[in-house]
C-alpha cells in the first residue's frame, strides 16, 4: 500500500519489526512517510523534498532537505529544525550515512565527499584524491576510522579495463589502494554493492575478503550461473546475507558467510527497480526489498528470515557461535560447538575500530565463555570470534 502517486522508493530505514520510515518520490517532489504496521499503510509526516535521512530511534534523525540545508529532528519527522551550515555538496546527491551521532558522512557523484564531527553544525568537504570514481555511490564505513571504496586505477598506471579498491584507515582524510585488478579478472565484483562488517571482513558482489580487501575470493556456491547482474545485496552480519540476482528476480540467502546460498524464490515476472538501496534489513529476520510489479512499485517484506512453507531453513554446518544476552549490561556470555580446534581468539571493537577486548583460548573445538562488559561504556560493539579457519563478526549492544 502507497500513497497516492508515488511512482518511486528512494530511501527506506526498519526502526523496529513494524515501523520503519521511507521517502517516496511523487511527479512534483519527494516526502517523507512512515509506517507502524510493516508498510500495510503510510503516514505522511514531512512535505518538503528530502533527498536523504537517517534515524537513531523512532523520534530523532537528521535529514539532507531540498535547499541543501541540514536538519534535525526530535518528533519522528513532523517538524525540523536548521543546523549548522548548508550541505557543501549541491548537485547529484548520492546518500547522508551516520556512523555516530556526531560524526557522519554526504556523499555526491563527481567523487564528492563532505563529513561533520560535531552532529552537523560544520561539514568539511575531503578529497578523495587519487580516486578515480565514475561509478561513485558511497564508502562502506564499518567504524569511523575504517571507510572502503571502489574506483579505477589511474588511466596513467593501468588501462580503462582496471578497478582499484581503495582504503582508509583515519576516517577518509586520505585513501590508497588496497587492490587493483583488471575487470576481466574480477567478473564477480560490483563497485555498488559492497559491505564491510570490520575492517578485515568485507562482501564485494559474490567476492569476499577476510584481510581488509588485500585478497579476494570467490563465494558465490549455490547461484545459478544463468544469474550474472547482482542488484542488491545485505550482510546483517558475517554468516547470514541476502542477494537479488537478475536476470529472473531471484533472491538468495547465505547462513555460513557466503560458502552457500540457497535460493529463496524467484520472480519470473518482477523486473527490479533501479532505486539506489534496494534492500533494507532490520536484523536477520526482518527486511525489505524495492521492486516493480507489472511497472508497480512495490515492496517485498519478510519478518522470518525470507522463509516459506516450500523452503526450510538449512542445517548450519559451517562455523557460528551463540551470543547472549544482547542487548547486555554487565556480562555477554559466548557458546559454540564449532571450533576447529586449537587456539580462539575472542576481540570486542568499539564504534571507532579500537580493541576494547581481546583473549585467546586453547579449545578442543567447543567454547563456553563470558566476557565481562560492565566497564564498557554504553553503545554498539562489535565481536569478533575466530579460530585457525575462520573469523566470525557479529555486534553487541551495551545499555546501562
Amino acid at each position: 500500500s502507497f500513497p497516492l502517486g508515488v511512482f518511486k522508493i528512494h530511501q527506506f530505514q526498519w526502526i523496529n519489526k513494524d515501523t520503519a520510515y521511507a521517502t517516496f518520490e511523487t511527479s512534483t517532489t519527494v516526502n517523507l512517510y512512515r509506517t507502524t504496521n510493516q508498510a500495510a499503510t503510510w503516514t505522511l509526516i514531512s512535505k518538503p523534498t528530502c533527498y536523504s535521512f537517517c534515524f537513531f530511534d523512532f523520534n530523532n534523525g537528521y535529514f539532507w532537505m531540498g535547499n541543501d540545508s541540514f536538519c534535525l529532528t526530535h518528533d519522528g519527522g513532523s517538524t525540523f529544525k536548521p543546523i549548522g551550515n548548508s550541505s557543501p555538496i549541491t548537485y547529484n546527491r548520492n546518500g547522508l550515512k551516520f556512523i555516530t551521532r556526531n560524526r557522519g558522512f554526504l556523499f555526491g557523484a563527481g567523487e564528492q565527499f563532505a563529513i561533520t564531527t560535531d552532529g552537523g553544525q560544520n561539514w568539511n568537504m575531503l578529497s578523495l584524491a587519487p580516486l578515480d570514481v565514475p561509478y561513485f555511490r558511497e564508502p562502506s564505513f564499518p567504524d569511523t576510522l575504517h571507510g572502503f571504496c571502489f574506483g579505477r586505477i589511474p588511466i596513467v598506471i593501468h588501462s580503462n579495463d582496471s578497478t582499484a579498491f581503495y582504503y582508509t584507515s583515519d576516517g577518509g582524510k586520505t585513501w590508497q589502494v588496497q587492490y587493483g585488478g583488471t575487470n576481466s579478472s574480477r567478473p564477480y565484483w560490483n563497485p555498488q554493492e559492497f559491505q564491510f562488517l570490520s575492517p578485515k571482513i568485507g562482501f564485494n558482489g559474490l567476492e569476499k575478503t577476510t584481510d581488509g580487501g588485500k585478497t579476494w575470493f570467490y563465494s558465490g556456491k549455490g547461484i545459478d550461473t544463468a544469474c550474472s547482474v547482482i542488484y542488491a545485496m545485505h550482510f546483517s552480519d558475517s554468516i547470514t546475507g541476502y542477494i537479488v540476482m537478475l536476470p529472473g528476480s531471484e533472491i538468495y540467502k547465505t547462513y555460513n558467510g557466503g560458502k552457500n546460498w540457497q535460493l529463496q524464490i524467484a520472480y519470473n515476472d518482477i523486473t527490479l527497480s533501479g532505486a539506489p538501496d534496494g534492500m533494507s534489513f532490520l536484523n536477520n529476520d526482518v527486511g525489505a526489498i524495492f521492486t516493480l510489479i507489472n511497472s508497480v512499485q512495490t515492496l517485498l517484506i519478510t519478518d522470518n528470515g525470507g522463509h516459506s512453507s516450500a523452503i526450510n531453513k538449512p542445517e548450519v554446518t559451517d562455523f557460528d557461535f551463540n551470543l547472549f544476552p544482547n542487548p547486555a549490561k554487565d556480562n555477554i556470555n559466548i557458546t559454540t560447538t564449532e571450533l576447529a580446534g586449537g587456539i580462539a581468539t575472542l576481540t570486542v571493537r568499539d564504534i571507532f575500530g579500537r580493541i576494547v577486548y581481546t583473549k585467546e583460548t586453547n579449545t578442543a573445538g567447543t567454547l563456553e565463555t563470558s566476557i565481562d562488559v560492565s566497564r564498557f561504556k554504553p553503545g554498539i560493539y562489535v565481536l569478533e570470534l575466530s579460530d585457525q579457519n575462520n573469523s566470525i563478526v557479529k555486534k553487541i549492544m551495551i545499555e546501562k
